[in-house]
This record gives structure tokens, C-alpha cells and sequence, in this order.
């Protein structure tokens, strides 16, 4: 989540501008989230999983990356970078919050099979059969946290230049 105040003497200009400009703020600031996000939707792809985090393998991680839209909640703009959607599903587990990125262990989960010959696997030439396979925990390796923690600065930076440059306009 990404805050941003304005503390200063500037706080009295700003609240009339707001008032007088605030559709025109609002859309200009929902147009530049949009961007950001979509920058750092790039960022996460070209970066954390191209080998930086995580290594690009059959690129359905990095296709399941994705903006959402900003919206406006009450007061609050909302745009966000979503991903490990469908069949990147183990995408959330590099980045859970028990693990929270220090090389703790993710949870580990098992496959159960509906049909007895359904999990096959070879082993020393000898085809062995599961009804249930427990796949070992995974080392934690966020990739979007991180992210947006690295562009935090750059993307308050851009918010607060978009504003600006909407409140010096005549």
C-alpha cells in the first residue's frame, strides 16, 4: 500500500485547489496510478521473474501478471499489480507472509489423485503409483512485495508531479 500525506504550509493552498479542481486531480492522478502500475507490472516481469528472484521457466508466472484498474473508493484512489491467478497458483506461496521473504519455508501442499493409477512417477526404471504426493515447502522468494517496496519512492515521486503539475495549471 502506497500513502501519501501533505504536511506543511502548503496544506491550506492545497485544499482550495482540490476543491476547485478536484474531478479534474482526481482523474489525472486515477490516469498516472494506471501507469505506475503498469510500470511496475513490467518491472516485476522483466526483473524479479527473469532471474533476479525467481527464473523464467514456462512464463506462466510472469503472464499472470497483471494491472487492475484504478478505482475511486470514497477518498481513496486504488490501483494495484495482481498475479498468481489460475494456473500460476503457486505463485502466492513464494510470496506468503510466514516466510515474508527472509529464506523462511512456505507451506507445503499435497496432490491427491481421484483415480488409483492417476500419479505416476519412474523411478530407477520402475514405475511406482500414488494416490497422494506431498510436494516439500517452498524457500520464500517474493517478487511483488519487494517490488513495489524498490519503486515506492519513484511512484510517490511521479503522484506527487502529476498533482503539481495539475494545480499550477491556470
Amino acid at each position: 500500500m502506497l500513502k501519501i500525506s501533505f504536511i506543511g504550509n502548503s496544506d491550506t493552498r492545497l485544499v482550495e485547489a482540490l476543491k476547485a479542481k478536484g474531478p479534474a486531480i482526481i482523474s489525472v492522478l486515477m490516469s498516472k496510478v494506471n501507469q505506475l502500475m503498469l510500470q511496475l507490472s513490467g518491472y516485476i516481469v522483466s526483473q524479479k521473474l527473469q532471474g533476479q528472484v525467481l527464473h523464467h521457466r514456462t512464463g506462466v508466472l510472469a503472464g499472470s501478471i497483471r494491472t487492475i484498474p484504478a478505482t475511486l473508493e470514497g477518498t481513496t484512489i486504488v490501483g494495484a499489480v495482481a498475479g498468481a491467478g489460475g494456473g500460476a497458483w503457486y505463485g502466492a506461496l513464494y510470496e506468503t507472509e510466514e516466510a515474508g521473504g527472509t529464506g523462511g519455508v512456505s507451506h507445503s501442499w499435497t496432490i491427491t489423485a481421484t483415480k488409483a493409477r492417476a500419479l505416476s512417477f519412474l523411478v530407477d526404471g520402475k514405475r511406482l503409483y500414488r494416490r497422494s504426493v506431498t510436494h516439500p515447502a517452498l524457500m520464500a522468494r517474493p517478487y511483488m512485495t519487494p517490488s513495489l517496496e524498490e519503486n515506492a519512492g519513484e511512484i510517490e515521486t511521479q503522484l506527487r508531479g502529476a498533482l503539481d503539475a495539475e494545480l499550477n495549471k491556470p
